[in-house]
């Protein structure tokens, strides 16, 4: 669930949260024996798309 926020700490979500979208495909990819639940990985890339629309506005709106 996302808060709101200011733009500083939605960006370091954001962060975060593409950090470890990024090591749960490398996991998934390189073992077979500890695969990342796609759940999870669809779960995060949602809240990567929502963060990156939330942070496309805001600097639109600064625009």
């Amino acid at each position: 669930m996302l808060k709101m926020s200011n733009k500083l700490e939605i960006l370091e979500e954001y962060r975060e949260a593409t950090h470890e979208l990024a090591e749960l495909q490398d996991e998934s990819s390189a073992s077979t024996h500890r695969m990342a639940s796609h759940d999870q990985i669809d779960s995060l890339r949602g809240k990567c798309d929502q963060l990156d629309a939330i942070l496309e506005a805001m600097d639109a709106a600064e625009d």
